[in-house]
């Protein structure tokens, strides 16, 4: 999930993004200094989205730190605060760092003391943009007010893409239970608190998880009260690739149809589900392949193998495959980590990395 603040009109905007592969940043930053993105956007020195040096208390600039703005977006002008898609701790998590772009999980930056009416949250994985607008228009910021009640606020409005059945509601939050921006459904005349949500199992919700087991994944505009029915949104994918630290080999994979998923709506799917990918790289050209995204008791984890006697494997079920290439970690019952070795046996352990696009 990915959050991001807009500033329109002294606005924050928290883009809140759960699957996702947003734009990458690859060219260097706008030579533009702004208080925020929306002040650049005023003073018509915008160039597009990208990242620009933002410097909200002014000064000598010795303290402008750079963050992405989001020019397009509803007017443009936000100001875009962090992406995850899982936990986020904006009021320490605050430093940019270019090994995280905009769009990918781990970018971060400083939105505490811009001032904002309105906040926006960007779903990665559908495109879907939703935003909140305060309708006392009085703007705040974070750093003043995290911990505060809901009815701090009052009530926002939400536009695009947001049920407007419902009046809604801002947290703003940094405790051991929950930690983020926060935006609901205001329902039953009751305005939440980080730590208490009024048991509303029915509103949409915009969060990032919890610290409790029960509340774990992302919230996008779908009630987030249910114990663990969400999963972590964040990247979409039609290649993946596996990397031996041991030799420095690198195999990767290619859908054969092209078409993306994500591991958020596919754990524990059988193989089938995708079809054949290719093997490319350090991968025996020899075999078709098939692709697992698994979280059982029995294995947790991504697992590419060849697709042998017709026969497409399952998280708890491998076809009896003891002659193909596997790539995998370890299982509850075969140990160690295989790289395009077979793996329906132990095997010995090795250091890889998994990576998709």
């Amino acid at each position: 999930m990915e959050v991001g603040l807009l500033k329109q009109s002294n606005t924050l905007v928290i883009l809140m993004i759960f699957a996702c592969l947003g734009p990458k940043i690859t060219n260097g930053p706008v030579n533009v200094l702004g208080d925020d993105c929306q002040d650049i956007k005023k003073r018509g020195h915008s160039q597009g989205d990208g990242m620009y040096w933002l410097d909200p208390d002014g000064g000598n600039h010795s303290n402008a730190f750079l963050a992405y703005c989001d020019m397009t977006s509803y007017n443009g002008g936000w100001t875009m605060c962090y992406t995850t898609d899982e936990y986020v701790k904006p009021k320490t998590e605050v430093a940019f760092n270019a090994q995280f772009p905009y769009g990918s999980d781990g970018y971060r930056t400083n939105c505490n003391i811009i001032p904002f009416t309105e906040i926006i949250f960007i779903d990665h994985q559908t495109g879907n943009k939703v935003y909140f607008k305060r309708q006392t228009n009085q703007s705040i910021t974070a750093a003043s007010n995290y911990g505060n009640a809901a009815g701090t606020y009052g009530l926002w409005d939400g536009l695009g893409a947001a049920d407007n059945a419902y009046s809604y509601q801002l947290l703003i939050c940094d405790t051991s239970f929950y930690s983020g921006f926060f935006v609901s459904g205001h329902t039953g005349n009751c305005y939440k608190t980080c730590n208490g949500w009024c048991s509303d199992s029915a509103s949409p919700y915009f969060r990032t998880a919890t610290t409790d087991a029960n509340y774990k994944g992302v919230a996008f505009n779908t009630n987030g009260h249910h114990p663990n029915i969400l999963r972590n949104r964040l990247i979409s994918f039609t290649e993946i690739i596996f990397i031996d630290h041991q030799t420095g080999n690198k195999a990767y994979f290619k859908r054969q149809t092209n078409q993306s998923i994500t591991a958020a709506n596919n754990y524990g799917i059988a193989a089938d589900t995708y079809g054949l990918w290719d093997g490319l790289g350090a991968a025996d050209n020899a075999y078709s392949y098939q692709l697992m995204i698994c979280d059982t008791s029995f294995y947790s984890d991504f697992f590419v193998s060849g697709y042998t006697g017709n026969c497409y494997k399952q998280c708890g079920h491998w076809c009896g495959d003891s002659g193909s290439p596997y790539f995998r970690t370890a299982s509850t019952s075969y140990k160690g980590v295989a790289f395009n070795t077979n793996g329906h046996i132990s095997v010995g352990s090795r250091l890889i990395s998994v990576g998709l696009r």
